[in-house]
Parts: structure tokens; C-alpha cells; sequence
């Protein structure tokens, strides 16, 4: 049923690999998928593939905050050694705080400038820059946000799991360097029905954010990917899986204990494509529109 939609939507479906270092020198990798949406360099992806980069932009101002404060009491010549030791043990510092970040567009050499995020709808628009494109590059279309879509709509998405990916970091150059066998990226999809719409509202302003539900979860790695139909129309972009407590726990045997399991039944969660055009409207970002 997806063979050619599958097909139109590995055009533009790339991953991408987001790779941190903390001080304590471990290495942390995880992949997503981002969506390319047209010649400029415009992307889309889930808001939370950028968790990691806010992260480190605020330990970076915390060791900042941690430097200067030591510095200042190690230059304090009115403090005894030990006195100075006692303050500096007494100051916030953390071993996980990270120090290094890196984001692979799935292209070396490109990077971003500036983004746009919806946290709430959890979707975000960045512009990359260093990406090559061939003029035979294809390019998405996105749905009607004022077309409701029947319960029952058999949807697809695509993204990159099922995928272990390690990196080093080279300490000569401050870079990451990935393992042998961690490229190409293979695509997986996986296909379900439209269950139900769903507003998530945030809990200070009411404000809300339309996302579909679908039959089937949404696996890592294929968060920010596309959710789209038959004919390669994207309709939503994944976000995120839910559990759905189904009322019963069977009672099973775990090595040699009679324990209850809760049983659930995982769906996943996708940004809709009326918050989609919402993003593009307010960050200026030209996309194709289906028929």
C-alpha cells in the first residue's frame, strides 16, 4: 500500500545524529529524523531533538557562573588555602554537565543558525547551512490543515531505528568521530491507522496543540519524521508514544517470583499539520502544498 509513498518520502527524510560529551569525558549519542522542506535549507523536526543543545547552552553558563566564582576566591589573597578549598567544595559543580555537543545533519560540514520551536506542539523549524542539494532534490507537500481526517486513515511514518550508533570524541581536533558500521543510517517504517485527535494543553495558559494518535508507536529514532499517506502527503510530523493502561495484569512467572505485569497498549503521538503550517507562517519558511 505505501511502496511508492514510502519511496517519494525517503526524498526528503534524513536523520539526524546528536552526539555530548560531559565533563566527566562520556560520550552520549541518540538519532532522530528531520524532514527537508526546500532549496533554502529549511528543515522540520521534533522541538525535542534540540532538548540536548538547550541543555549544554545552559551548563555552559553554569561552568561559566562555576569558573569565575573559583576564580574569584583563588585569587583572594585574604583566604587562607584551606578556607579557599572549603568555599570551592561548597560551589555547584556537576560531572554532567556538558561540554561538548555536535548535531549531524546527515551530511558533514553542515550546521545551523537559527530555529524555531513550537515546545508545546513539539516541532521545530531550522535552517542548516553546508547542505548539498542536486537539482533533482524533491521536496514535501503538506496536507490541509482544515481537512479533518477520517478515523480509520490508514497513515505511515518514517524515520531511523533499530540503529546502534557510538561516537568518540578527538580530543586533538574537539570533535566526534562515529564508529565503523555507524553509516549509512538505514530507514524503517511503520505504518497504522488514525485512532484519534488529540489537543494537549499546557498547564499554565490553556493553550492548546492539535496532534493525531495513531495505532501504532512511534519508535525512537523516527521522532521528527514524517507521518504521511498513500500518496506521500505529509499530515504530521512523530512526536512522541503513549502508553494506554488497558485495565488487566496477567500474572506471569519472573525468575522464580509470581509477579503482575500492567498490560498497555502503545500509540504514537504526531504533531498535526495545522500546528505544522502554523510554525512555517511565523519563522517564514515556504513549503509546497498538496492538490
Amino acid at each position: 500500500m505505501f511502496v511508492n509513498a514510502i519511496s517519494m518520502a525517503a526524498e526528503f527524510t534524513r536523520p539526524v545524529v546528536v552526539s555530548s560529551r560531559t565533563r566527566e569525558g562520556n560520550v552520549a549519542t541518540n538519532c532522530g529524523s528531520f524532514i527537508l522542506v526546500n532549496a533554502e535549507g529549511w528543515i522540520l523536526t521534533a522541538a525535542h531533538v534540540f532538548q540536548a543543545y538547550q541543555v549544554y547552552t545552559a551548563h555552559r553558563e553554569a561552568i561559566t557562573n562555576y569558573e569565575q566564582q573559583r576564580r574569584g576566591i583563588e585569587e583572594n589573597a585574604a583566604l587562607p588555602p584551606a578556607k579557599k578549598r572549603k568555599l570551592i567544595s561548597r560551589l555547584e559543580c556537576s560531572r554532567d554537565w556538558l561540554i561538548n555537543i555536535s548535531f549531524w545533519w546527515g551530511q558533514d560540514a553542515v550546521t545551523f543558525k537559527e530555529f524555531v520551536a513550537n515546545p508545546l506542539a513539539d516541532i521545530a523549524v531550522a535552517r542548516l547551512e553546508g547542505l548539498t542539494l542536486t537539482s533533482e532534490q524533491k521536496f514535501p507537500r503538506f496536507g490541509d490543515p482544515k481537512i479533518d481526517l477520517p478515523q480509520g486513515r490508514s497513515l505511515c511514518r518514517l524515520g531511523f531505528p533499530f540503529h546502534s550508533i557510538k561516537a568518540e570524541f578527538n580530543e586533538d581536533n574537539s570533535t566526534f568521530v562515529f564508529a565503523p558500521g555507524a553509516l549509512p543510517i538505514p530507514r524503517f517504517p511503520l505504518d497504522g491507522i488514525l485512532t484519534r485527535n488529540v489537543n494537549v494543553v499546557h498547564e499554565s495558559d490553556s493553550v492548546t496543540a492539535r496532534f493525531i494518535e495513531m495505532s501504532t508507536p512511534g519508535l525512537r529514532g523516527q521522532s521528527g519524521g514524517p507521518v504521511f499517506d498513500v500518496n506521500g502527503v505529509v499530515w504530521a510530523v512523530q512526536s512522541q508514544t503513549r502508553h494506554l493502561e488497558l485495565g488487566f495484569q496477567p500474572t506471569t512467572e519472573h525468575h522464580g517470583k509470581r509477579v503482575q505485569e500492567n498490560q498497555f497498549l502503545n500509540v504514537g503521538l504526531a504533531s498535526h499539520v495545522s500546528e505544522i503550517v502554523k510554525l512555517f507562517e511565523t519563522a517564514g519558511v515556504t513549503y509546497n502544498k498538496a492538490d
